[in-house]
């Protein structure tokens, strides 16, 4: 992981605090004619439908780092 990476400017997984719990997550940001409004945590598991945290619950988001590689056992 890169943890010298704070903010989701580009779509991709990372680890994030969302209301003191601790997440690792799509995410995608939001926005509109005036720039930046918000972003979606979005889960591999279909069984936990995305979290949209734009306006006033911006400050309950906070990006640790990107995840930079992604391995699989064979």
């Amino acid at each position: 992981m890169d943890l010298r990476i704070h903010a989701a400017e580009v779509p991709g997984i990372y680890i994030c605090i969302y209301d003191d719990d601790v997440f690792v997550k799509r995410i995608q940001q939001l926005r509109d004619d005036n720039g930046l409004v918000g972003n979606v945590m979005i889960s591999d598991n279909p069984l936990y439908p995305p979290v949209v945290v734009s306006g006033r619950d911006n400050y309950r988001l906070r990006i640790v780092g990107k995840v930079a590689l992604v391995m699989h056992a064979v």
